[in-house]
């Protein structure tokens, strides 16, 4: 059975932020970089189309726009704070919250990497103590390769909106109560990825979630479990 994951327990702070607590204005930037990227190639694949179109006479169909580019994209490191300071009286984490998303011990990477090498993008973060103690390197993660594996056969998935113009490919509404199922075969070799149809989670396979739990690291649980068909 694979997962989406998230930090243990319900917390209404992070465990980590930017020393001169400006996480949000860094986010804020990493999101509008992100949008950015999304519409580069939006308007590309646009115009793709529109050429295409005056040279066959076929009228151009804009549901075969690629709109995952956001999902392969490895953000400028600038984007990320180089250093990160914890909660004073809090306990380090191996996956863990910050102001600026969750970051990663270097055993978690490490384990991710594994399975997908060269495949997400990590980007490394001094962690210190209130103090300023060094405590360890840790890794902003971003889990990229989009793949289309959701299975809608026997789920309770609902399509996002009125865009069910993309098929096989439109937008569902996944949360903790989905029930749900992924294509094995494609997923085949994967330890993680990001889906087409539900592009805010990132989707750990059942053989990465069980070598997770079984190094014993720490901060996460399943928020969404699905089997594997």
């Amino acid at each position: 059975m694979g997962v989406t994951l998230q930090v243990t327990g319900y917390k209404d702070y992070v465990n980590l932020s930017t020393p001169d607590h400006d996480g949000w204005e860094m986010t804020k930037a990493l999101l509008e970089y992100l949008e950015k990227e999304r519409n580069r190639v939006r308007r590309e694949g646009l115009s793709a189309l529109v050429a295409e179109a005056k040279e066959t006479g076929i009228t151009p169909d804009a549901s075969k726009i690629d709109i995952w580019e956001d999902l392969r994209a490895r953000v400028p490191t600038e984007f990320y704070p180089d250093r990160l300071v914890l909660r004073k009286g809090s306990t380090l984490l191996d996956y863990d919250s910050s102001d600026v998303g969750i970051v990663v011990s270097q055993a978690f990477r490490d384990l991710v990497k594994e399975f997908d090498p060269g495949v997400h993008h990590f980007v490394p973060t001094a962690v210190e103590s209130h103090d300023g103690t060094l405590l360890a390197t840790y890794y902003f993660m971003r889990i990229l390769r989009p793949i289309n594996a959701i299975r809608t056969e026997d789920s309770n998935l609902q399509l996002v909106g009125l865009n069910s113009s993309r098929g096989e490919l439109a937008s569902l509404q996944v949360g903790s109560y989905s029930k749900f199922s992924v294509y094995a075969d494609r997923i085949k070799g994967f330890g993680a990825w990001r889906d087409m149809r539900s592009t805010q989670h990132s989707f750990f396979s059942e053989e990465l979630w069980q070598r997770l739990q079984a190094a014993g690291l720490t901060g996460f649980e399943a928020r969404i479990r699905f089997d594997e068909h």
